[in-house]
């Protein structure tokens, strides 16, 4: 009787020490941080945008057009990506005219939205 008293407080005493290591699944702990940002384009021109770039600040070069390969950007469309957190520098074009925004810091949990702007179309004819 005294073994099995002795085995049944050695188990409780595991299990209490496995829940107060966090064994238990209920962790009270601080939620990690957020590691993604966003990134908004709103298209306020009359004209559709045929490509998108935006490269990290410290990037000399733009690289690939950030929309789909037959994607296109319709006025009055916006449209997201999701980013790590930085600084970028982003550039939409209509195929004639671009408009671009230099050195736009988003933190982690963040947005930032920009609004490719009517004067756009300006230079289209439109």
């Amino acid at each position: 009787m005294i073994r099995t008293k002795f085995a049944a407080f050695a188990f409780a005493a595991l299990v209490v020490g496995a829940v107060a290591c966090g064994g238990g699944g209920d962790s009270t702990g601080p939620t990690p941080a957020p590691q993604t940002a966003t990134i908004r384009l709103l298209n306020e021109s009359s004209v559709p945008i045929v490509a998108v770039y935006f490269t990290a600040c410290s990037e000399s070069t733009w690289g690939s057009n950030r929309l789909g390969a037959s994607e296109t950007l319709a006025p009055g469309a916006l449209r997201t990506w999701t980013v790590e957190p930085g600084c970028y520098d982003l550039r939409a074009s209509t195929g004639s005219k671009t408009a671009s925004w230099f050195d736009r810091d988003v933190a982690a949990g963040g947005a930032i939205q920009l609004a490719v702007p009517a004067e756009v179309a300006a230079a289209d004819g439109t």
